[in-house]
């Protein structure tokens, strides 16, 4: 038994993909490696074909081979296809690669034949091999490179994929025109024309055009002719190019003699290497004034270019041109390289003119011996005394006296020069030394001398080193000030601060005397670079009236600004002793800004544009801003507006006093998240509110209104409600303000989660004595504080919440309690639906107090949580054991209530800081040790820190890698580290660890946590994984929803299996997940583990792919979920048989797995064998048209039923079709038979299953009463046999596990022979003990028997002793059976055990 073949072992699907790395032919020539190889390359998803080193007498073997290639699996996709046939015709070529694009081809790469036949005349014409009609309406391609090939015209094009077009010598019967038409994602298309296309194309007058007309082509090239031939007149053909999104165009050759440029608009790079020829070798005649015309055009239309590279040749051309006509400018042209020949270098200063803004220039000059021996360049143009910075020149060094015409033209006569490179393109360094090429170079009389040309070696400073672009990236990170600073490093730094794609300004640090100097400075920021974006502006002025603010503002906008944060000046004159502000407008091009993604103004003023369009905006925050336009007109210019905050100036008196202004509507549909800010300063305003903010948001989901800026609100349409805080008063005394509360609490009734603060509480209450308070039908979390006197009015608040499951009530001045107080009343709620109460109150253990905590634990009757959260009382004199004994004795009508006693904030926060501190010392000490230990030594240099050095985005980035136990552990390391792992965008928490009886250590990691989820609230937590199995956590599913918040797109959370005992009996303790769970918009991969889902009324998780639930508390219905999932693709499922509430309600007995993007689904064995007996009392339901792989393990469910199961490749069953565990059913029982027999035909269909043994005990049992069904697709079977039973598929590939083969009767033999074993078998592997014994290895004889086509047996014994059985025995022993299959390959391999050891 030789070493196993481990290669052969891997699935097909990887073998296929290591074979698509190979050419078509080495592929083919693995299939004699072994029977496993024979026809892998069939399945290989792609071709590369070479057809040109065909002999002709094997022509016809070859094109059979193609042939079986593409009849075999039809339906699979060959993604990639390379086909060469330069030298040889192929019969029946365009069907072929007709057949290969109607496999789903993506990448078609084809060279057609260039072979010529002869005509009756003696002609040598050329074989074209035409493209077929479907090329033309593919929907796969994507890429597409054809040579030599003909392409006719098939009357309709489209391909919409295509975005690569690869086109050289063409045969063309169709417009390329028509061609570019049909691909509207086109990106790049190159060109080479066939200049032997003489006999149609270049003859026909409809081919003398070609067009280049796209709007989504973005590069565009014409490559050098492959040879050089002398053409003459062949190159008659005029490119015309119209394409406004084109960014990078490369013209090769002269292969037309007439190029026309349209609508270049956005282009930046050109590459040019031709002549403007009319015939090849010839150039234009400067008297030829269509052809001088054509050019002035063509130069006119890439005038825009910013990076432009010309050859020899078209300077030669340009020259030329320049004689009879006038070159344009190229203002944009920032960057050049070009080649000069010698005679031609007179010309460079004339053509530098024509760059004003030049800012690089690499220059070739080449035949520098031709050049004019008395040649001076006198004239300097624009670019070369006041914008050049670098400049590289090329050219054969040569230091005699009058030589290096180019090196000292520039060094005498560039002001600005930062650097000049020379490249020698020729000189012998043996015999120039260094210091004569410096010392030739140094004297020259240049503006700009080089100073300090040392030849000292010194440290290499490989920041400075980095490209500047990562530089300015590195210094966006700083406040402007500080990105200056970096200016005095080196003269590497000196101006790198003016290119950082933003700016951080504080102008209020700003002396009053030197703010003409800090102006200078932002003029000059602003002008340099013009051209480039200012991503990011923050400008704070609180404090400095700054001249001409609203102009540099409109500046900065201008260069496509996508986040601005102003604070203007809150500066004020005196006037007739009064204080008048002045305010600081901000500049109209802000309200058409196309950029624009967050805004955020403070104290500036807003004036009517007439017009407003911010077509990007998102954010927007308004803060104590002047109004001079109504708000609705501002916020119907932002289609895209998802969040808006105010906060109102109320010392504005220009909009206070104006009628027009007494109405701020805030009217979108877009938004999702509104919020008025409380006031910065407690003033006394008095009638400054006469203002009415009217809101009409129908996709608004969260409102928060603090403070009262108006005195009236309004809201319409605001279905979309789910959160709101109100902090408002209504001024309620106000007797005709009572209609208009009515209608604000009507129009808010959709909502679920809702804060009141205590001002509102004693509106709502004010209110309540004139009107009816409607019902909060949705509300199932309620947040709110209640005043001591008011608590009387909470019972009929909470009659308002029929629903209500979770209520945190914080109780202030309870000292102000009346004496004598009963809360007698008991709403709907409390008595039906409240599960989780949190009191926040003084805490005082006197008879007749805690009135909150007695009413709720005497009147909930499925109170499951009460938290008491005391905010005063003096620990020195309170025992904790007194506060458990004063509670217990309270009446309580939930036995199952369990109750929290949390410590006071004021300690909790001591407790946090001493054990967080604890915590560190632990984590800490082996350090400590070691600094005791080393002593620094003064003579040691240490190295520098460069982790540290590195930016914070990819420290976190780092951190985000460990868990966030080992992530905090960093802080420790240094200052920068210190609150690093704050900003990790992930979470991966381990609470199970914390001891049972650890309450210190655990209120500190939740401070800790809480510490984590607070710090940087807007930044985004990516992926977060939760254990808390053996923990439980006070406030976990807020916390929960908070990190859900945070934008999680991977969420992974065990919850606490913690147990509480009530009469002898222990009840789990659930962890319930929060409400927004079900409406995350960016969760992507969904785990939990023994949590609790709710109802939470709508689902919807737009992004959701992957859903594993274990053991969940379900209150919820899978289907409910489960339709809220668009693309889900898979989803795991671990029945909870201890969840008494499923169990015993009705309508949770059926789970449906309904969805139609389903592609993957498990049913997860039990992690613990119980006897449940009934409680499989459910019915699990499968519907998904799209699912391809099932795995269903366990008897969890007591039926199965399957729908529409089209798509099914694979199942997986492990299943036993029990009524109660441990019975097998009654196969005589009709009605659990026809279960059985749907659930077969159900996943008839399947190509491959895996089926244990209890499963075939189970098939087994059934076929006494009933026939099983064909499985015609199945292909390959794996199964466990306790006896032989086969007769259930036509299989082709069966691997089958001997199981117990001892137990197999005496006389056993296997007689009929199905239909598979004699005609379709091919491959069979067999596990089971061997057994050398006459009579025995039943299984093996039976297939080597009976087996008509079988090519491969596998023998893989489970259990002999290799030192009693010797390799020949067994050998001899198989070789003894009789083989029906000549050409069966037998392997025995070697037992598990034997290849483990």
């Amino acid at each position: 038994m030789s070493g196993r073949d481990r290669i052969s072992e891997l699935p097909e699907s990887l073998l296929t993909q290591i074979l698509s790395y190979l050419p078509t032919e080495q592929s083919v020539q693995t299939s004699v490696l072994s029977k496993r190889w024979e026809n892998v390359y069939l399945s290989v998803p792609g071709l590369d074909l070479n057809c040109s080193v065909i002999r002709d007498e094997v022509i016809l073997s070859f094109l059979s081979f193609i042939d079986k290639l593409l009849e075999f699996s039809p339906e699979s996709s060959l993604f990639k296809v390379k086909v060469q046939c330069r030298g040889m015709l192929i019969d029946g070529f365009s069907d072929r690669i007709g057949t290969v694009i109607d496999r789903g081809t993506q990448h078609l790469d084809v060279v057609s034949s260039t072979d010529y036949y002869e005509d009756s005349f003696g002609h040598a014409l050329p074989g074209v091999d035409f493209m077929p009609m479907n090329l033309y309406t593919s929907k796969a391609l994507v890429y597409l490179k054809l040579s030599s090939s003909g392409l006719g015209d098939p009357g309709f094009v489209f391909m919409p994929c295509l975005r690569f077009l690869h086109l050289e010598e063409i045969k063309w019967r169709v417009h390329l025109e028509k061609v570019l038409s049909g691909c509207p994602v086109l990106e790049k298309l190159t060109l080479v024309r066939d200049l032997d296309d003489d006999d149609y194309a270049r003859t026909d007058e409809e081919f003398m055009v070609m067009r280049v007309r796209s709007q989504s082509l973005k590069r565009f090239s014409v490559l050098p002719l492959r040879q050089v031939r002398d053409y003459h007149s062949r190159v008659e053909c005029t490119l015309e190019i119209d394409a406004p999104g084109l960014e990078h165009m490369s013209l090769g050759d002269d292969q037309f003699d007439s190029i026309v440029v349209k609508n270049l608009s956005s282009l930046l790079v050109v590459e040019l290497d031709i002549k403007f020829f009319v015939k090849v070798g010839v150039l234009f005649n400067t008297l030829d004034v269509s052809k001088s015309n054509e050019i002035r055009e063509f130069l006119d239309g890439i005038s825009s270019v910013g990076h432009m590279i010309i050859s020899g040749m078209t300077v030669h051309a340009f020259e030329h041109y320049s004689k009879a006509g006038i070159i344009p400018k190229f203002n944009n042209l920032s960057r050049l390289e070009a080649v000069f020949h010698g005679k031609l270098l007179q010309f460079l200063p004339a053509f530098l003119e024509c760059c004003p803004n030049l800012k690089h220039l690499i220059l070739k000059v080449v035949h520098s011996e031709e050049m004019d021996e008395g040649l001076e360049l006198a004239d300097v143009p624009q670019c070369v005394s006041s914008s050049l910075e670098c400049v590289e020149i090329q050219e054969k060094l040569e230091l005699e006296e009058g030589k290096m015409k180019a090196t000292s033209y520039f060094l005498g006569n560039s002001a600005v020069l930062k650097k000049l490179i020379l490249s020698p393109t020729a000189y012998d360094p043996r015999n120039v030394a260094e210091s004569e090429i410096w010392e030739k170079i140094t004297p020259a009389g240049d503006a700009n001398p080089i100073h300090g040309s040392s030849f000292v070696m010194s440290g290499r400073d490989r920041i400075s080193e980095l490209p500047e672009s990562l530089l300015t990236q590195i210094l966006s990170y700083l406040p402007t000030n500080q990105s200056v600073q970096t200016s005095v490093l080196s003269t590497r730094w000196k101006n790198l601060y003016l290119s950082v794609p933003g700016l951080d300004l504080n102008c209020s640090f700003i002396r009053y005397d030197a703010d003409e100097v800090f102006l200078t400075f932002i003029d000059k920021l602003l002008e340099f670079s013009p051209e480039s974006s200012l991503f990011t502006v923050k400008v704070k002025c609180r404090d400095t009236m700054i001249d001409g603010f609203k102009d540099r503002i409109g500046t900065m906008i201008n260069r496509g600004t996508q986040h601005l944060d102003v604070e203007s000046s809150i500066y004020y004159f005196e006037d007739d002793n009064s204080l008048y502000p002045i305010v600081d407008m901000m500049p109209m091009n802000l309200l058409t800004s196309r950029t624009l993604v967050y805004l955020k103004l403070s104290s500036s003023g807003l004036m009517d544009p007439g017009f407003v369009y911010m077509p990007c905006l998102k954010f927007m925050h308004l803060e104590e801003v002047k109004w001079r336009v109504h708000l609705e007109k501002l916020l119907s210019g932002c289609p895209v507006l998802e969040e808006l905050t105010l906060l109102r100036d109320m010392d504005d008196d220009y909009a206070i006093g104006n009628d027009e202004f007494g109405v701020m509507l805030v009217r979108s549909q877009s938004l999702k998240r509104f919020s008025v800010l409380p006031l910065r300063q407690v003033g006394d305003y008095h009638s400054r509110v006469e203002c009415t903010l009217e809101i009409d948001a129908p996709g608004l989901e969260h409102m928060s209104l603090g403070d009262d800026q108006f005195d009236s609100i309004v809201v319409k349409n605001l279905s979309s409600l789910f959160f709101v805080k109100v902090g408002v008063l209504f001024n309620t005394w106000n007797v005709s303000k009572s209609n208009e509360i009515r209608e604000f609490l009507n129009g808010i009734l959709s909502v679920r989660d809702m804060i009141i603060f205590g001002m509102t509480v004693h509106a709502f209450e004010h209110y309540s004595k004139a009107g009816i308070i409607p019902k909060f039908n949705n509300l199932s979390r309620l947040q709110v504080v209640f005043h001591g006197k008011l608590l009387q009015f909470l019972p009929a608040f909470l009659e308002c919440c029929p629903n209500l499951k979770h209520l945190v009530l914080k109780i202030v001045h309870s000292e102000e309690m009346e004496e004598g107080l009963e809360l007698t009343d008991v709403p709907r709620c409390v008595s039906s639906t409240l599960e989780c109460v949190e009191i926040q109150e003084k805490l005082e253990l006197g008879e007749g107090k805690m009135k909150a905590t007695s009413y709720f634990l005497a009147n909930s009757a499925v109170l499951k949580k009460l938290i008491l959260s005391p905010t005063a009382y003096d620990p020195r004199n309170v025992v904790e054991s007194e506060i458990w004994e004063k509670v217990n004795k309270l009446t309580k009508r939930s036995t199952g209530c369990e109750i929290i006693i949390r410590a006071m904030k004021e300690e909790f926060r001591l407790q946090t800081k001493k054990s967080y501190h604890f915590s560190l010392s632990l984590s800490i000490t082996p350090a400590d040790r070691i600094r005791r230990r080393l002593k620094p030594n003064p003579r040691v240099m240490s190295g520098i820190d460069r982790i540290s050095e590195l930016p914070e985005s990819l420290l976190t980035q780092i951190l985000s890698f460990l868990p966030s136990k080992q992530s905090v552990q960093t802080s420790v390391l240094s200052t920068r580290w210190k609150n690093l792992y704050l900003n990790v965008p992930g979470l991966d928490l381990n609470l199970s660890a914390i001891p049972y009886d650890a309450d210190e250590m655990l209120l500190s990691f939740l401070s800790f946590i809480d510490k984590l989820l607070e710090s940087s609230p807007e930044s985004k937590l990516f992926k977060v994984k939760v254990k808390c199995r053996d923990t439980m956590i006070d406030g976990f599913r807020d916390r929960i929803g908070i990190m859900i918040d945070r934008g999680t797109q991977h969420l992974d959370v065990e919850s606490s299996t913690y147990d509480i005992e009530d009469d002898s009996f222990h009840h789990p303790c659930v962890d319930f997940m929060p409400m927004n769970l079900y409406t995350s918009k960016t969760l992507v991969y969904l785990k939990l583990t023994s949590s609790g889902l709710d109802d939470p009324g709508f689902v919807f998780m737009p992004c959701l792919k992957f859903m594993h639930l274990e053991e969940v508390k379900w209150r919820v219905h899978l289907e409910k979920l489960l339709s809220g999932c668009p693309v889900l693709e898979e989803l795991a499922l671990l029945r909870d048989l201890d969840d008494d509430y499923a169990v015993a309600y009705d309508e949770f007995t059926v789970m449906r797995v309904r969805a139609q993007s389903l592609k993957r689904f498990r049913v997860l064995p039990l992690r613990q064998v119980r006897d449940c007996r009934s409680r499989v009392n459910c019915t699990l339901e499968i519907d998904a048209p799209g699912l391809k792989h099932m795995s269903l393990g366990e008897d969890q469910f007591d039926s199965i039923v399957v729908k529409n199961l089209t798509s099914l490749l694979v199942v997986e069953l492990d299943i036993k079709f029990f009524v109660k565990f441990g019975v097998i059913f009654n196969p005589w029982n009709l009605a659990k038979s026809n279960e059985i027999r749907d659930f077969l035909n159900g996943i008839s269909s399947v190509r491959h299953m895996i089926i244990s043994a209890k499963t075939v005990k189970a098939l087994e049992y059934y076929s006494q009463a009933e026939m099983i069904p064909k499985f015609n697709n199945l292909s390959r079977l794996q199964a466990i046999f306790c006896q032989p039973f086969l007769s259930v598929s036509p299989s082709e590939t069966p691997s089958l596990e001997g199981f117990h083969s001892e137990e197999m009767g005496e006389g056993l033999e296997l007689t009929d022979v199905p239909r598979c074993v004699s005609s379709t078998l091919e491959c069979v592997e067999i596990q089971e003990k061997l057994e050398l014994e006459e009579g025995k290895m039943k299984a093996t004889s039976y297939f080597l028997g009976n087996s008509a086509v079988l090519k491969k047996l596998i023998l893989s014994p489970t259990t002999y002793d290799p030192r009693d059985v010797l390799e020949s025995e067994t050998w001899e022993k198989v070789n003894k059976l009789t083989k029906r299959s000549t050409g069966c390959e037998i392997i025995i391999r070697a037992m598990k055990e034997v290849v483990i050891i």
